[in-house]
């Protein structure tokens, strides 16, 4: 009876036991016992893991409203969504110009007269930015 394991950098030794076992005059039926024992156990290790890092990292994380309301109006990205509204060359230009000159792409529009500010608040609507069939 021989039972050799093969070990895979990086894994724990508790977790090497899974990783390939090469059974050779042992009965299939404790081979595939001892295989599934084994599977179990690093599925157990597992799922402690994912509790550990729910409740050590996860839990209790909260978005900063202000700082990511922030990135979408500093973000040249969002001129695609004036697309439908003022066609795609102009809203490539508004992309380069913001850009280039480190101006918000909602400010540029509207001091360029190319809609109101109230148009402009309505196409970068969070709903908008969020969910498909953008109008």
């Amino acid at each position: 009876m021989l039972i050799r394991r093969t070990i895979v950098e990086g894994f724990t030794p508790a977790f090497e036991a899974t990783v390939r076992i090469e059974c050779k005059g042992i009965s299939a039926g404790l081979s595939i016992t001892y295989l599934a024992v084994n599977i179990l156990r690093s599925l157990r290790y597992m799922t402690n893991a994912m509790v550990m890092l729910r409740t050590k990292c996860v839990d209790g994380i909260t978005a900063n409203v202000e700082v990511c309301a922030k990135y979408v109006e500093q973000s040249p990205g969002i001129a695609t969504f004036f697309t439908p509204h003022l066609g795609y060359k102009e809203s490539a230009h508004i992309a380069k110009k913001s850009l280039a000159d480190g101006v918000t792409v909602r400010e540029i529009i509207i001091n360029e007269g190319l809609m109101t500010e109230e148009q402009v608040n309505k196409v970068l609507h969070v709903d908008n930015l969020t969910k498909p069939n953008i109008q």
